[in-house]
């Protein structure tokens, strides 16, 4: 196994993990959400890089998209894990730990010395994990909707 960043080539592959993420707090990704956000990250738009561990056959079966965030108070860049997701079929083998220290290298290589991300309260599992691997953070999340033009 290893982890690497996702080729263009393999679009299949990252709709199936997205795909299987966003069915976890909704209906899943229309086809139009995919293509938008594949656009994202084939174009290197927005900041957004999406890395993969693979399984023996070098085929994805975790994901996660990272994008740059500045730090203003620490005087840095950092590196913000915005979604993570390990293929149901191949869990509790290690995969997600490995696609969390490729994130941590990822933002070692690109200068941000730290890595930041959410999880809700009861996911216990993830949470056990992040534990090995980070800090908890003190702090309360807030999303403010807003209207946009359409």
């Amino acid at each position: 196994m290893s982890v690497r960043p996702i080729r263009a080539d393999e679009f299949t592959d990252w709709h199936r993990l997205f795909s299987a993420y966003a069915g976890l707090f909704r209906d899943g990704v229309s086809e139009e959400h995919a293509a938008l956000v594949w656009g994202w990250i084939t174009r290197g738009e927005h900041q957004l890089h999406a890395l993969v561990v693979t399984d023996d056959s070098d085929r994805p079966v975790g994901l996660a998209h990272v994008r740059w965030i500045a730090r203003p108070l620490a005087g840095e860049m950092g590196l913000y894990l915005e979604d993570l997701v390990i293929d149901p079929d191949v869990r509790a083998r290690g995969l997600g730990r490995e696609l969390l220290d490729g994130v941590a290298e990822f933002a070692r290589e690109g200068g941000a010395p730290t890595v930041r991300w959410i999880t809700a309260p009861d996911n216990t599992r993830a949470r056990a994990l992040y534990a090995q691997v980070a800090e908890e953070a003190p702090y309360i999340i807030y999303d403010r909707f807003v209207e946009v033009g359409n």
